[in-house]
């Protein structure tokens, strides 16, 4: 019986081919498990209105979005130059 002999540049490109594809299985199946994908999804979340006592132009904000503020905390600054000219 005769005996199929392949060349060795063939022997390693099939390797590289392997690992190649070897790879890339790994790389896709190791992706699908970390990353979760869905068409249906929604957030549940708590909004709080604020609401002042005073009215006023707001100079500055310091909180952003979804932060973290506890009670006491600064939220806005209101323009202080009407209520100074009330104080006056």
């Amino acid at each position: 019986m005769p005996r199929l002999r392949t060349s060795g540049r063939r022997q390693w490109f099939l390797l590289l081919v392997g690992l190649i594809a070897g790879g890339v299985s790994l790389h896709w199946g190791w992706n699908s498990r970390s990353e979760v994908y869905t068409d249906n999804a929604y957030v549940v979340g708590n909004i709080t209105p604020i609401s002042s006592y005073v009215t006023g132009q707001v100079v500055a904000l310091f909180v952003d979005d979804n932060m973290i503020v506890q009670p006491g905390d600064p939220i806005a600054q209101i323009n202080p130059v009407e209520f100074q000219i009330a104080v006056d």
